[in-house]
């Protein structure tokens, strides 16, 4: 019995076994920051400068959005069919970023019914999607002003068919989500689906990080 506690004694008083013991907590530690992250998103485009005007009448564009990391989408407050996904999928975008304490990153839903969503029209809008301004900005302005955005920047579609009585206003566009960057670079397009949003939410952050 002697000899196996001076055994254990020696082993415990021996540096080398200590060494080994810390070595081994020190990558246990380490080992979530050794992950291998991705590296951001490539530029897909440039945006141009622009200014249109928020859900609060405000003037709001690319000047306000120089340094900052943003999310856009495309919608409008009377579509019936894809937008209402849209804007519920932005919403728990928005949702997981304030749950998970990210700040930094930016709402922008750009709509394309300019001539019926004016500020007033935006304003309920976003009232009733308990829209807070500070994070999530609505956007509106001139049917040319828009267009020019729409498609020669974000290069998505945008196309109003001729309204039908009685039938529903249709205008084609896009139901992808857009990262920009804190430059105005596109940095890529996503779906609005539960992986879609997830990789939204992590790739933002790549974006917003990156040296």
């Amino acid at each position: 019995m002697g000899n196996e506690l001076t055994r254990w004694q020696r082993w415990l008083h021996n540096p080398l076994v200590w060494a080994v013991i810390m070595g081994c907590a020190m990558m246990t530690l380490l080992r979530p920051m050794m992950r291998n992250v991705p590296d951001p998103p490539p530029v897909l485009g440039q945006l141009p400068a622009y200014t249109l005007t928020t859900q609060d009448g405000q003037p709001f564009g690319s000047d306000e959005l120089a340094g900052q990391v943003y999310v856009a989408d495309f919608f409008f407050t009377r579509c019936t069919a894809i937008c209402p996904f849209l804007t519920q999928a932005m919403t728990e975008l928005d949702n997981r970023y304030q749950r998970e304490g990210v700040e930094g990153i930016r709402i922008v839903s750009i709509s394309v019914d300019p001539e019926h969503d004016t500020v007033p029209v935006l304003k309920e809008y976003a009232e009733m999607w308990e829209i807070d301004s500070s994070r999530w900005t609505l956007l509106t302005g001139s049917d040319p002003a828009i267009r020019e955005l729409v498609v020669d920047g974000f290069m998505t579609a945008m196309d109003r068919q001729a309204d039908v009585e009685g039938e529903p206003v249709d205008i084609a566009h896009s139901g992808k989500f857009v990262i920009v960057d804190q430059r105005g670079a596109i940095r890529g397009y996503y779906d609005h689906d539960e992986e879609g949003l997830d990789e939204i939410f992590h790739r933002s952050q790549h974006v917003l990080y990156e040296k």
